[in-house]
């Protein structure tokens, strides 16, 4: 037997993922806005010279951690529409009022419980976040699906921009004050297309987009989207929740890795990519020793 509580909790945990894409529930808004702002001031923190005027932790945080992969998907998939600061009515209040909660609170207590590591309310307002990212990105693919039907690639690439287009942001607003540097970060934030190997963004939305865009959208026309939402929202929650509890802990990572093992294993074996020039270097190297080897007693008889 279910204990009640539990079953109410799932309720209301079912129908927040429900309705965040068609009506964008305030808790949903507020945990994402105060998560990424965080995320942002905690990413920038001591790192240039002077502090940054409050205009730029504003807009950059909001590009860099908050809206910058739903507005580039909303412009690849329409250019006609227009960006969701603009369009919508809650978004730019919300997030400025965010803003002024994180970095002008008395004693800072918002930033403060939100960086301060396993604490219940980061863990919770990480969790609204993890919400908002992945109901973000299923609807990318929604959308997609609507305005681009001749297109198989649209959906996938709409969905997945949401992931990764924030290191684009995240690098140019480093470029942009280089010189201000205290210290050049290590590493510095790279495109996520320049990152060797598949770090976290970019493994998770492959995981993730396509799981949706296969099992929600193309099985039987989408009969099991709501559901396979559900799942990938439960799934990327939890993963995110463990990721807080115990940081070394990335199953996520662990598959990438297995999956890069087991890719380079095959190419290793076939001779494909830069396994394969390594291949034909080392025959035309093993050629030319047994060339030279062949000549070397000629000219000993002719020497003699």
């Amino acid at each position: 037997m279910v204990n009640p509580l539990v079953l109410r909790g799932w309720r209301m945990y079912t129908s927040l993922v429900t309705d965040t894409v068609p009506i964008y529930p305030l808790a949903v808004h507020l945990g994402h806005s105060l998560f990424c702002i965080a995320s942002f001031r905690q990413w920038r923190q001591g790192q240039t010279k002077e502090e940054p005027s409050w205009m730029h932790n504003l807009v950059c945080s909001y590009f860099c951690f908050g809206f910058g992969g739903s507005s580039s998907a909303d412009y690849i998939i329409n250019s006609n529409t227009p960006m969701n600061l603009m369009s919508s009515r809650d978004i730019g209040v919300y997030w400025f009022l965010c803003y002024l909660a994180v970095y002008w609170s008395p004693f800072d207590i918002v930033y403060r419980l939100i960086a301060w590591p396993k604490n219940p309310v980061r863990i919770i307002i990480r969790g609204l976040e993890s919400i908002d990212v992945m109901t973000t990105c299923t609807a990318r693919v929604d959308k997609a699906m609507v305005f681009l039907p001749l297109s198989r690639a649209a959906p996938f690439l709409a969905g997945f921009i949401t992931w990764v287009t924030g290191s684009f942001f995240r690098t140019m607003e480093y470029r942009g004050r280089i010189d201000q540097q205290i210290e050049v970060q290590d590493p510095p934030p790279k495109l996520w297309f320049a990152t060797p190997g598949l770090y976290g963004g970019v493994s998770r939305g492959i995981i993730f987009t396509l799981a949706y865009y296969w099992f929600g959208k193309l099985l039987r026309g989408g009969l099991f989207a709501d559901r396979v939402r559900l799942w990938c929202t439960t799934i990327f929650v939890v993963a995110e929740t463990l990721d807080e509890l115990v940081p070394s802990f990335d199953p996520f990572a662990m598959l990438s890795a297995l999956t890069r093992g087991l890719l380079t294993g095959l190419a290793r074996t076939l001779w494909l990519g830069r396994y394969s020039h390594a291949k034909k270097i080392d025959v035309d190297s093993k050629k030319a020793l047994g060339s030279r080897l062949r000549r070397a007693p000629e000219n000993e008889e002719k020497s003699e």
